[in-house]
């Protein structure tokens, strides 16, 4: 039918195209859009068996008419000891009812953002496993399973902001810039087969789904929109356009299509010209000492990071805060403005309003380690969620080790929210506040770590009641106690993230997905994610689901935090924070 409409329309009809990355997102829409535009072969793969299921589902609802052949393939393009393995498997598989016309790549993970120097070599070369050495790899294969034709292609997707630098996009940049070279070789040494890329910039899809259905959509997306001349964010159907035009374009090779909304431009002079401070706060605050391991660095600096109080001034641009308002925030560290003074600075996206019924001193005690936990739990186990809790009826069992501390017990209220049971808690003393958060009925429970290793470990399993474990959060990450946690979970599924940037935790066995949580990340490319959590942090102390860590007012105000410091270094502390009121050090007029 497609050939009647003309030449134009028809370029894709009865064209065999692999979608590679196609079970979601800016993938999913491609796919699509082969399949309305005629192609009589779909192919999608993913790394995940149950969401090709559920795309090819969709795309059977969506194109009912189409009669199109739809394929899905599991294709884990993530390690590097499998990589050519997994490419080379796919391609015998899609290749079993011939050649294809076109190849396409939307695959991606997790962007390595960050400092440079927090980076190991093999953290740099994972970074680059699936988005840059994952399309060469792909590229291998295309002589042999590709019509060599200049009507055949391979298309790629890349970065839109490569153009203009940006704070800790070091690692990404180098990938992505190498990526539209590669793109400029293959060009000429896979011809006549035609090679291209397109640069997307920020694109609505499901990764903003949850953030939709918190609310918080329009402010978190405000800022993204006032940068891009289009005023509105990248839609699927939009950027699928991109793809097409490259697959039909027989006169399109070696080229890198934009389909940004000229989002880079306005980036880079809100980079250079824009503050983004939100508040500072006068003296009314109370001050948490977050650090239990205090570093000395030979230099003199404001260590403080987590501050409550009233907001005195904004900055340029801030719209959601006024001067007065009662705030809790969280300083961005090792920067001027630290929370151990009558004045702190912080950014708006790790800033939240307090209620009246909230005192400054349970403010203070809750954004550094509220904020750790949840990206410990949502961004690096990517466990669902508070605001969208998983089902009664699915059950996900998760080993928390160090739950009194305040990092562990905010992160056993936030799997609580999540509906995450049955919650395995691990500590020592002060079990009892422990007791308090979570909920025995659904199996929850508070093992004592000081029984032993062996005792430990049988009692997890026991918890689990012959249920499989693939998450584990340590939130002390010393002592080896990981190791114990490790003969528990789950060595093909199994994920753990840890605490201490400085250890390499290398006795984790290589099938575990281990990761590092370090909060620095919501003051980089965690952002929009702190701005969301710190926003529900504050609902959450309004309808009490939150409960801030219990806190212990240290005397003297400033002149207490050597105290509070020797304390903590001694282990004094059990499930409490120590807090410093301001206007009581000497000196300092109310």
């Amino acid at each position: 039918m497609a050939s009647t409409l003309g030449k134009y329309v028809s370029k894709l009809a009865g064209s065999r195209v692999l979608v590679i990355g196609g079970s979601s997102g800016i993938g999913f829409g491609v796919a699509e859009a082969a399949i309305q535009n005629g192609a009589s072969s779909v192919f999608i793969s993913s790394s995940s068996q149950s969401k090709i299921s559920s795309a090819i589902e969709r795309l059977k609802q969506n194109n009912q008419s189409a009669n199109a052949q739809l394929h899905g393939f599991s294709c884990d393009l993530g390690s590097p000891a499998t990589l050519n393995s997994e490419v080379e498997n796919l391609f015998a598989e899609v290749s079993k009812s011939g050649k294809l016309d076109h190849v396409v790549f939307t695959a991606g993970d997790k962007l390595a953002v960050g400092k440079l120097e927090d980076f190991s070599l093999s953290d740099i070369q994972q970074a680059g496993t699936v988005r840059f050495f994952a399309p060469l790899v792909v590229a291998q294969q295309l002589r042999k399973h590709l019509n060599e034709a200049e009507t055949s292609s391979f298309t790629v997707a890349t970065g839109g902001a490569v153009e203009h630098a940006s704070k800790d996009w070091t690692v990404m940049y180098s990938y992505l810039s190498g990526l539209r070279g590669i793109v400029r070789g293959l060009a000429v040494d896979l011809a006549p087969i035609r090679v291209n890329a397109v640069a997307q910039g920020p694109i609505e899809t499901e990764l903003w789904d949850n953030v939709k259905q918190a609310g918080y959509w329009d402010a978190v997306t405000g800022r993204l929109k006032a940068r891009m001349t289009t005023g509105s964010i990248g839609q699927v159907e939009d950027v699928a356009e991109a793809y097409v035009y490259l697959m039909k374009n027989k006169n399109a090779s070696g080229s890198i299509v934009e389909t940004t909304g000229d989002y880079q431009q306005i980036v880079y002079k809100h980079y250079l010209h824009s503050s983004e401070t939100s508040a500072l706060r006068k003296r009314q605050s109370y001050l948490e000492d977050q650090r239990k391991r205090p570093l000395y660095w030979g230099v003199q600096d404001n260590q403080g990071d987590d501050h409550a109080g009233i907001v005195h001034e904004v900055g340029e641009g801030v719209s959601e805060f006024k001067r007065g308002d009662r705030v809790a925030a969280m300083h961005e560290m090792k920067t001027s403005g630290g929370s151990y003074a009558e004045y702190g600075i912080s950014p708006e996206h790790t800033t939240f309003l307090l209620l009246d019924k909230i005192s400054f001193q349970e403010g203070a005690a809750v954004p550094f380690t509220a904020l750790t936990a949840a990206v410990a739990l949502h961004e690096n186990l990517g466990i669902t969620v508070p605001w969208v809790p998983v089902s009664d009826s699915e059950k996900i069992p998760l080993v928390i080790w160090g739950a009194t501390s305040a990092v562990g017990s905010y992160a056993v209220q936030l799997a609580k929210r999540s509906n995450i049971y049955p919650l395995i808690c691990v500590a020592g003393r002060a079990q009892q506040h422990v007791e308090g958060l979570i909920d025995r009925s659904k199996g929850d429970t508070v093992i004592d770590y000081r029984k032993g290793r062996d005792s430990v470990v049988q009692e997890m399993k026991d918890s689990l009641k012959g249920a499989k474990l693939e998450y584990a959060f340590d939130a002390i990450s010393e002592g080896g106690f990981y190791q114990t946690i490790c003969e528990v979970l789950d060595h093909t599924t199994g994920k753990i993230t840890l605490t201490i940037l400085a250890q390499t935790y290398s006795e984790i066995p290589k099938t575990i997905e281990k990761s590092v949580t370090t909060v620095a990340s919501v003051h980089q490319n965690l952002k929009d994610f702190a701005r969301v959590f710190t926003r529900h942090f504050s609902k959450g102390l309004e309808e009490g689901w939150v409960k801030p860590h219990p806190q212990e007012v240290i005397p003297g105000g400033l002149n207490g935090i050597e105290q509070g410091l020797a304390r903590l270094k001694n282990g004094e502390a059990d499930a409490v924070k120590y807090v410093y009121r301001i206007a009581d050090t000497h000196g300092v007029e109310s």
